[in-house]
């Protein structure tokens, strides 16, 4: 994918920062094969979940609201790349499951200690899947 076109997907009701963030994270992913995208995915989610407790201590709802759409975007995609031939499937399965429950329930009643149990988990995660 081209720049101008990666450009375009930006939308103008974006702040600058998230459009760059944006970009870059369309470039990161365009290069990646699988295990790369996998630990994009972790950090990404590991990344806005911290964000969501930043946000939620400052008192930063849309902030809060939205780093949550997106570390439920990035743990939705964590599974539909689940292989799920592996015999880790069911247990990947389970994690994402409750991860995505998690920030549902976070999003209409914020609990900062039970995120940030799950974001410790998923930078267990996150670590293990780190090449090398």
């Amino acid at each position: 994918m081209e720049f101008g076109q990666l450009m375009a997907r930006v939308s103008p009701a974006r702040s600058p920062a998230e459009a760059y963030r944006r970009v870059q994270m369309d470039a990161r992913i365009f290069g990646s094969d699988a295990p790369a995208l996998v630990r994009l995915c972790l950090e990404e989610a590991c990344s806005a979940l911290g964000r969501s407790i930043y946000a939620a201590r400052h008192g930063h709802n849309d902030l809060r609201q939205r780093a949550l759409a997106r570390a439920l975007d990035a743990v939705a995609a964590l599974r539909a790349g689940l292989n799920r031939d592996s015999e880790l499937a069911e247990a990947f399965t389970t994690i994402y499951d409750h991860a995505e429950n998690s920030i549902r329930q976070a999003m209409l009643k914020f609990d900062s200690a039970k995120i940030a149990a799950m974001l410790g988990d998923l930078e267990d995660i996150r670590i293990a899947f780190r090449p090398g």
